[in-house]
C-alpha cells in the first residue's frame, strides 16, 4: 500500500503540499521539517511561500522549500 502526497497548486501552477507531506518528498524526519519550516519563515524571502489556511494546516510551496533547502546546503562551510 503506497500512500499518496494531497498537492495543491494556485493559479500560476505552483505546488503546495501539506508541511507533513514535506517529510515523505525530501526523505526528512518530520522534527527537521518543522524546524526547517520555523527558519525558512523568518527569511523575507520566503514570507509568500505559505498559506495558513487554519491552525492545524498550512501549506508550503515545495519550489521555495527546495530552494531554502538548496541555499542552505554546505552553510556550515562558509563560515
Amino acid at each position: 500500500m503506497t500512500k499518496t502526497v494531497t498537492q495543491y497548486k494556485d493559479a500560476d501552477g505552483a505546488l503546495y503540499v501539506k508541511a507533513g507531506h514535506l517529510g515523505k518528498l525530501f526523505g526528512l524526519g518530520r522534527t527537521t521539517v518543522w524546524r526547517e519550516l520555523n527558519k525558512m519563515r523568518a527569511v523575507p524571502k520566503y514570507k509568500g511561500s505559505f498559506i495558513d489556511i487554519s491552525y492545524g494546516l498550512r501549506l508550503v510551496k515545495v519550489a521555495d522549500f527546495e530552494q531554502f533547502l538548496k541555499d542552505k546546503n554546505n552553510q556550515y562551510l562558509r563560515k
